[in-house]
């Protein structure tokens, strides 16, 4: 699997909520404040589909766009890499941090 950018993953983070969705649809679902113009969308999506994490189908002479990656594969992928990189492999060490973060976010 391959990593995404920001931008790539908000738009997945659209579809994997309500897939099946033209360009205008995901729009729709932004953000104000991330908002976004339709060709951008319309590039992020072509990236998107040539990394073979999206498909389109033709809906009456609309695309509409659907998830090829599970989001737990993804998440997965993203632990597993922040894991590696950060903690030495160790996902206690990750565990152990977060609940190091909870316990002082609560003072």
């Amino acid at each position: 699997m391959i990593q995404l950018t920001k931008r790539e993953e908000e738009v997945m983070l659209i579809l994997w909520k309500s897939s099946n969705l033209t360009v205008n649809e995901i729009l729709s679902y932004t953000k104000e404040a991330n908002r976004r113009h339709y060709n951008t969308v319309s590039t992020i999506l072509k990236v998107l589909e040539d990394k073979k994490v999206i498909g389109h189908f033709d809906q009456g002479g609309v695309f509409r766009y659907f998830p090829n990656v599970f989001f737990y594969e993804y998440r997965k992928f993203i632990v597993d890499k922040i894991v590696d990189t950060y903690f030495n492999g160790s996902s206690y060490a990750l565990i152990s941090m977060a609940i190091e973060i909870k316990k002082t976010s609560h003072l």
